[in-house]
């Protein structure tokens, strides 16, 4: 169940995390779908392990079964144009997936070699999927 004020404390999240650079453990897309969970839900919803490094973050991965699984142990799926802020959104780049987090009209994400961004949700390729935690 999402906390009380949880849009509120999710923007307060994405504001503190909008322009750090990436990190293994700290601001990769996993670690921002935990906090950006805990912040919302007072608990690690997603069951998203912590790690410190890429070796840890693919380990992880392995034992979720890849994030597609992970996403869809703990989360539905929904349609686009129902997604809105606190849904995850899952993308396929080079055959490698990652995860963001709406908030508001923008998705949080990150890539390794880059900082955490907001890019417009309009902007996402058609293949996206949404996901939400309930």
């Amino acid at each position: 169940m999402r906390r009380r004020n949880w849009d509120a404390r999710l923007l307060a999240w994405a504001n503190r995390v909008v322009g750090k650079p990436f990190a293994w453990g700290v601001t990769d897309c996993g670690t921002l779908m935990r906090q950006a969970h805990e912040v919302m839900h007072g608990e690690n919803v997603l069951r998203w392990p912590a790690y410190k490094s890429k070796r840890g973050a693919l380990a992880a991965k392995r034992r979720l079964g890849g994030l597609p699984a992970a996403l869809e142990a703990a989360a539905h799926a929904i349609g686009r144009r129902f997604a809105g802020t606190g849904d995850v959104v899952l993308l396929e780049h080079e055959g490698e997936y990652g995860m963001g987090v709406i908030v508001g009209a923008d998705v949080v994400g990150t890539y390794p070699g880059h900082p955490v961004t907001l890019v417009a949700l309009s902007l996402l390729p058609a293949d996206a999927t949404f996901w939400r935690v309930a």
